[in-house]
């Protein structure tokens, strides 16, 4: 033992292994003084070792949260139909997460479009969004279109914004390129028919080529909204002796300024927007806390610290 430092008495608290009872010596954690942990078991004062108690339940409240809270992953280009078949769990792009994809009922005489690809779209700071790849062309009498539905929910962030343009487009004699998308900002389409009833603020824009000349893009703005509920009609239609083809149909967003953090980094309890934060407990104080471990840490050498994920 070192010069200087003092033994300090030992007393007993029941540890339980089977039916044995083991000592446990009481180091002082504020001087740093008496005898180091051993390596199967920490010595702690008793009120401490309540501390520890007391925190390990909230670690195990934090880790069942996070195990029945879905944490969706990275959205990657794909099919509609697989978009369609994550639900409500979605994916996500950079902090909003996109769920809930499904196919409505299209315009009597139309048809739908054989395929439907989907694209994430992250490049532009401030802006997310998807691209839905159609790569159709219809003829005289043929009527292709989608409604596609879908939600956007913030993960810590918001949007201000949207756009909505086409590319790679054409039409001739009556045909036309038709894309509307309507917003149903801070709410949900309540209504049957998936598009209607919308029970937050609802926002519409359109782009067309009709006759050989489309339409720029084409951009709204709203206050900012954790969340929207967006349906996205894309037509292709040859009309009565004419052509029409498209490409892509597009949708942007624009993020409102300020934090957001990565799916991955923020455990949801609602798409609201309630999360748990770090929590750092020192001799039975709770603070929040300046940084995350998905691992508790136990500094021995004064102090106890559980550290829990959070959003910074």
């Amino acid at each position: 033992m070192s010069a200087g430092i003092k033994p300090r008495p030992i007393s007993r608290i029941n540890l339980i292994k089977g039916r044995d009872t083991f000592p446990v010596e009481r180091p002082d954690f504020k001087s740093g003084q008496g005898p180091p942990c051993g390596p199967g078991w920490v010595r702690l004062p008793f009120s401490s070792a309540l501390q520890v108690v007391h925190a390990l339940r909230i670690i195990l409240a934090v880790q069942s949260l996070i195990g029945t809270t879905a944490i969706a992953a990275p959205c990657t280009t794909s099919t509609l139909a697989a978009y369609v078949g994550l639900g409500a769990a979605g994916c996500t792009i950079g902090s909003f997460r996109f769920s809930d994809f499904a196919l409505l009922t299209s315009p009597t005489g139309s048809i739908p479009f054989t395929s439907i690809g989907v694209l994430p779209v992250s490049g532009t700071p401030g802006v997310i969004g998807l691209d839905f790849r159609v790569g159709a062309s219809a003829g005289p009498g043929v009527f292709f279109d989608n409604l596609i539905s879908y939600r956007v929910t913030g993960i810590g962030a918001s949007i201000n914004g949207a756009s909505l343009f086409i590319t790679g487009c054409s039409s001739s004699g009556h045909g036309a390129v038709t894309t509307v998308e309507n917003l149903c900002v801070a709410g949900l389409f309540t209504g049957a028919d998936g598009v209607s009833g919308c029970s937050g603020t609802q926002r519409d824009q359109i782009v067309v080529d009709v006759g050989g000349s489309a339409d720029p893009p084409v951009s709204l703005g709203f206050l900012s909204a954790a969340a929207l509920a967006v349906v996205t009609d894309i037509g292709v239609d040859g009309g009565t002796d004419g052509t029409g083809a498209l490409a892509f149909a597009s949708n942007r967003f624009l993020v409102a300024p300020g934090r957001g953090c990565s799916a991955r980094a923020c455990v949801g309890v609602a798409d609201g927007g309630r999360f748990v934060r770090a929590l750092r407990i020192s001799q039975g104080a709770t603070h929040a806390g300046s940084k995350a471990s998905l691992n508790p840490v136990d500094e021995i050498a004064g102090f106890f610290t559980f550290e829990l994920p959070f959003i910074r």
